[in-house]
């Protein structure tokens, strides 16, 4: 991670700001500090957020994990650890492209799309059919740079809404049907990494569909149809691969890479012998 260096005219050197998180933190009493550090992520980066200024999250020796239904804090500018004493799960749902600069850590991120929204439920007096869940959210773009090891990398669709329910009208006259359950999310989605390391899984995950809705009469009508990971892509550049398992990749770009594990079926860079 690169920062800002004086001109040498007399200027300053310009450092970010700066948030520690120990294992002997405190969310309670801590202030970011070194002496006074947070205990999880999450701390450091609603602090972070309340800054509204780009800082650099400083991790100490240990397992770290952050879960969150909003994506990567605008405000997060890196991640920082202790190089493989570090290790740093990420869990967040996401509309929008996810990018994570980490160094001297292991990382592991998955981002899913939104959930669709529950159908509505029959009224009972004019549209006494339930409605059709709303599809799931499209798998996100992830893209993470800098030098830490990436262990694994998952980009899903956010699963399908449940279909509304179906209702009898007032007069009992009509007995509704339940809404179809939503599509699945499709992985639509690019993964891309400029980091060293390589060791884990790099997948898609496509959305479930959504349960359908329950029927006045009973029963249920059909479920969502799940996503599909067709137009998923994985792009690698400068990275080492031993080892790693690819899940649902329809498409693989590699560039300045050495993998080890299989064979390479098309060489953007020539004529060279890739086996």
């Amino acid at each position: 991670m690169s920062y800002p260096r004086s001109t040498g005219t007399g200027s300053p050197i310009v450092t970010p700001s700066v948030i520690h998180v120990t294992k002997f933190g405190s969310d309670t009493t801590g202030e970011g500090t070194l002496s006074k550090p947070f205990l999880t992520p999450a701390a450091a980066f609603a602090y972070a957020t309340s800054l509204a200024v780009n800082v650099i999250v400083d991790f100490g020796v240990g397992n770290f994990s952050y879960t969150s239904s909003s994506s990567w804090p605008n405000f997060v500018a890196g991640v920082r650890g202790q190089g493989p004493l570090t290790n740093l799960s990420i869990n967040i749902v996401s509309s929008a492209a996810v990018q994570i600069t980490a160094d001297s850590l292991y990382l592991t991120v998955t981002a899913t799309g939104p959930a669709g929204a529950v159908g509505s439920i029959g009224d009972g007096n004019g549209d006494i059919n339930g409605g059709t869940g709303q599809g799931g959210g499209a798998s996100p773009d992830i893209t993470i740079l800098g030098s830490c090891t990436v262990a694994s990398v998952y980009s899903n669709g956010g699963a399908g809404g449940t279909g509304g329910q179906g209702v009898g009208s007032t007069d009992g006259e009509g007995q509704g049907t339940g809404g179809t359950g939503g599509a699945g999310g499709d992985c639509t989605g690019t993964i891309i990494i400029r980091c060293p390391n390589i060791i884990g899984t790099i997948g898609f995950n496509p959305g479930a569909g959504g349960i359908g809705g329950q029927n006045a009469y009973g029963g249920a009508t059909s479920d969502g149809a799940a996503g599909s990971t067709s137009s998923s892509t994985f792009i690698s550049d400068g990275c080492y691969m031993v080892g790693i398992t690819f899940l649902n990749v329809a498409t693989w770009k590699a560039g300045r890479c050495s993998y080890n594990g299989g064979t390479i079926t098309t060489d953007f860079g020539g004529n060279a012998v890739i086996s």
